[in-house]
Parts: C-alpha cells; sequence; structure tokens
C-alpha cells in the first residue's frame, strides 16, 4: 500500500509502518496468507513533508530524502499519488467556521492542506493524530468542523482516544486517532462486496454502541441477525439528518409490541421498503442489481452528505447481507463488546481459545457468553480477564516496581515542573535521559542522536507513539 506521511517529525508513523512492514515480509517469506489467498505486503513510503530543520535532520538519517518545504506552498499535483495519507496535525481553531462555506472554511489551518490533499488524491485511507483536547477544543467546533469536512471529501470517519500505556508502552500519553476511509470502498458490485465489509462492520459496531443498552436487553431473546436490524430502525428514527427521508408506517414499532416477529425477517423487509421508498422505485422487491446500481449512483454524485453517506453504507450492508450469508455471519460474530468492570471493551486480537481486548486485557473464550448470540458480552461466575499489557499507574518489573510516566512534551527539556521526576538515590530527583524518552516513545535508543539534547526533547514531545501505530495498522487493510 502507498502511502505519504505529512507531518511527519522524526517519523513516528513510518516506524510504525516500516514495523509492520517488516513483519508482514516474515510472513511472506513463511507462506502465510491472507483470508482471501493473497501474500500480505507491507505499506510503501512514497513521499513524507516536515519543515523543522531538526526533525528533518533525524527523518533523512534513518528513512533517507524528505521534502523540508511548507506544506502550503506545495502544489498538489506534485504529490505523488497514494492509498493512504497519515500526519499528526496542529490542533487550531477555525476563524471563519460556521460560514458553511465547504472545506475552504478550514482554509489557513494545516487540516486544510489535509483536505485540500485528500479532495484531489482521493486516497482510501486517512490515518490522522492529535491531542485529546480536540474533542473539546473551542468548545468541541473545532471537532465538529473536522468532521464535517471530512464527510463532505467522502470519508466514513471513525475517531476514539488511544493511550500509549495500553500498548506496552509505560508512558500516560492520550492521543486521538482519525481512521477515515472514503465510500469509493463500497463498489457497488456484488462480486467485490468483500471490499466493502470494514466500512460495513466499522458502521455497524457504531449502530451497536449508538443502541448498546437497547441491545443488552434484546439478546438472547433473538437472533443477533434481528437485533441488528431493529438497531438500524431505532438509528432511522432517532436520526434527526434523516427526518427528511422518514416514511410514516415504515419503521418498526417499539419492541414490546413485536415479540412475536424474534427471529423472523420482517425487521429487515422494513428496512427494505424504507430504502425503496427513498429512491422511489416502483420494484416490490429490494434486488442486488437495484441495490448496487444505487449505491454507485451516490458515489459517482461526489455530493458527500450525512443522509447520502447513510443511505450508501446502509445499501452495502443490506447488499452484504443478501449476497454472501457466509460473510454476513462472520460480521455478526466479530460484531461484539466484551465487560470489564463497568465498561465494555472491544475485541482486538482474538484466537479460538482467547479474545485480547483494545484495552489490553485477555479473556479465555470458555469463560465468556457465546459471541454468536451476544453482542455484550460477559463472564461466567466469578471469572474476568487478565492485563496483557502493563496498563494502570505501577506495574512489576522483575522484584521492583516502576511508574507509568507521564506524557512527554515538548517542552520536556525546560525541566521536570509539571512532568514526574525519577527518583534515584535517597532523595535526588532527575528528568528522563533523551535515550529514555526515546524508549518511551517506542522509538530505539539513540534514535534523535546528532542534535542538541534541547532538540531531542522537543522532536520526541511532538512525535507519535510508534506501538499505538504498529497496532493502527492492522485497521488499514
Amino acid at each position: 500500500m502507498k502511502y505519504i506521511e505529512l507531518f511527519a517529525g522524526i517519523g513516528g508513523f513510518r516506524l510504525g509502518l516500516e514495523n509492520t512492514r517488516r513483519d508482514r515480509l516474515h510472513d511472506k517469506e513463511r507462506g502465510k496468507k491472507e483470508p482471501n489467498g493473497e501474500t500480505r505486503l507491507g505499506f510503501d513510503c512514497v513521499w513524507a513533508n516536515e519543515w523543522d530543520k531538526y526533525a528533518c535532520q533525524i527523518y533523512r538519517k534513518h528513512f533517507g530524502e524528505i521534502d523540508s518545504r511548507d506544506l502550503r506552498d506545495v502544489p498538489t499535483d506534485e504529490i505523488p499519488d497514494h492509498d493512504l495519507l497519515v500526519g499528526g496535525f496542529p490542533c487550531q481553531s477555525f476563524s471563519i467556521a460556521g460560514k458553511r462555506g465547504g472545506f475552504e472554511d478550514t482554509r489557513g489551518t494545516m487540516f486544510y492542506e489535509i483536505a485540500r490533499i485528500a479532495n484531489y488524491h482521493q486516497p482510501m485511507f486517512l490515518l490522522l493524530e492529535n491531542v485529546k483536547g480536540l474533542v473539546s477544543h473551542d468548545k468541541g467546533k473545532s471537532l465538529e468542523i473536522i468532521l464535517e469536512k471530512l464527510q463532505e471529501l467522502g470519508y466514513y470517519t471513525n475517531y476514539e482516544v488511544y493511550n500509549s500505556k495500553e500498548y506496552g508502552i509505560p508512558q500516560n500519553r492520550e492521543r486521538i486517532f482519525f481512521l477515515c476511509t472514503h465510500i469509493k470502498g463500497l463498489d457497488g458490485t456484488n462480486q467485490k462486496i468483500a471490499s466493502s465489509r470494514k466500512i460495513i462492520t466499522e458502521w455497524l459496531f457504531q449502530v451497536l454502541l449508538n443502541n448498546l443498552s437497547e441491545a443488552r436487553k434484546l439478546q438472547g431473546h433473538a437472533s443477533k441477525d434481528w437485533v441488528l436490524g431493529y438497531l438500524i430502525c431505532q438509528e432511522i428514527k432517532q436520526s434527526q439528518n434523516l427526518k427528511e427521508r422518514n416514511i410514516v408506517g415504515g419503521i418498526i414499532p417499539p419492541v414490546e409490541s413485536n415479540m412475536s416477529l424474534f427471529g423472523g425477517s420482517e425487521v429487515w423487509r422494513n428496512i427494505d421498503t424504507w430504502l425503496l421508498k427513498n429512491l422511489g422505485e416502483s420494484s416490490k422487491e429490494l434486488n442486488i442489481s437495484t441495490i448496487s446500481t444505487a449505491i454507485k449512483r451516490i458515489i459517482a454524485s461526489k455530493t458527500y452528505t450525512f443522509s447520502r453517506m447513510f443511505l450508501a453504507i446502509l445499501f452495502a450492508t443490506v447488499l452484504l447481507r443478501k449476497s454472501s450469508g457466509h460473510l454476513w455471519s462472520e460480521v455478526l460474530l466479530d460484531l461484539m463488546v466484551i465487560k470489564e468492570g463497568m465498561n465494555y471493551a472491544r475485541n482486538s486480537i482474538q484466537t479460538k481459545e482467547a479474545i485480547i481486548t483494545e484495552s489490553g486485557v485477555m479473556h479465555f473464550t470458555k469463560n465468556l457468553q457465546d459471541f454468536s448470540k451476544y453482542f455484550a458480552c460477559g463472564h461466567f461466575g466469578e471469572s474476568c480477564g487478565q492485563a496483557v499489557f502493563p496498563i494502570g499507574e505501577i506495574y512489576q518489573v522483575g522484584e521492583g516496581k516502576a511508574q507509568i510516566a507521564n506524557t512527554i512534551t515538548s517542552n520536556y527539556w525546560k525541566g521536570p515542573a509539571g512532568s514526574r521526576p525519577i527518583p534515584t538515590d535517597g532523595m535526588r530527583i532527575r528528568r528522563l535521559t533523551p535515550t529514555e524518552c526515546e524508549r518511551l516513545q517506542g522509538f530505539p535508543g539513540g534514535w534523535t542522536e546528532g542534535i542538541s539534547d534541547t532538540q531531542r526533547y522537543k522532536c520526541l514531545g511532538n512525535a507519535v507513539t510508534v506501538n499505538v501505530i504498529e497496532a493502527l495498522a492492522g485497521k488499514v487493510k
């Protein structure tokens, strides 16, 4: 997969992807294949950009050439075509937000440069990073505008906060990551419906999270297929953005009056009816040909409003369900969360014997409720999961204990004020060395050697944690 790296810094994104690539090339040598039969391939960087001269010095030392121009001065057509765009962009206010002038509203910000490049090249995936504070920045307006602009460009976006300490790194570093997939990946043809599975699965998972309390009430009393159809109906009924598309009597009434429908297909017939009436089609049945044509139309229109994106993904979901029972069963099986204390976590790694969630906790499948029937799985008896990664403020190292480091910031070089001191002998304290900071960001020791300690701290404070990128790379397929 070809990718470009914006705001490249010292190459945290690239090193994470390169590590994944090395793992996959090793698999290739051993003859391992993906489920579709293709040998795994890696990520190939075709262009990178960074303006900070010290960061560029480190990047060139490890990876070779990098474009050091101000990104705003780089013509879009000079950037190579790519499948994936990655980068951690600065958190900035959108001064003219609210005028609704398309993504031009963001002009003057670094996010605009991402939007400019994505609009021209339309890569299939974007993987973007920012500080956790973006969620509340400018009273939430910045995040709202970013999501709105990504939608206008045709991207279905999931965003989550990831903490480095949950990925084998003893640093409490929370960052928000955006994983964006262009809806052109839906394709609209029955032959390539498997390629749509990623968007469909992520969308259905969001539907599940939006209606988790309802799903918990219904699971076990009806099939996952029926419950999921009911939850989609609830999404349609409750969405303010779909009001103009809702139809009277086309959505199933409250579940209490429909207990007799459990296990039936009436709920999905209601969805078919809603889709047909929105299309204005005279057909009595929503067949595969009608669905494929509808998806292609939406993608070709390049008018990506919320309702049109919703329709395209729902059409693709119905197409997958109608055309491939095997793939649909796999989607339903993967659609689950596991109870951990008062919260629920999504599975990250799954084998026949155990599941490791995204929070780094391992659960033995024999102790879990049947996830072919349950969306929110609990444990039998008093069983609970075990932490796999060093999560929490203190974890064991050999016979002693080590603390989780506070977030390494770009001004760490100013001293230990505001950051957790490291005890040495007696009452003496010291700050972390550059080498320790490198390791707390997932880089090999000595990665930033060759520049002053002040610049090393600054570059490392601005970097992404390599381990987190390695984990996220698996979501880009």
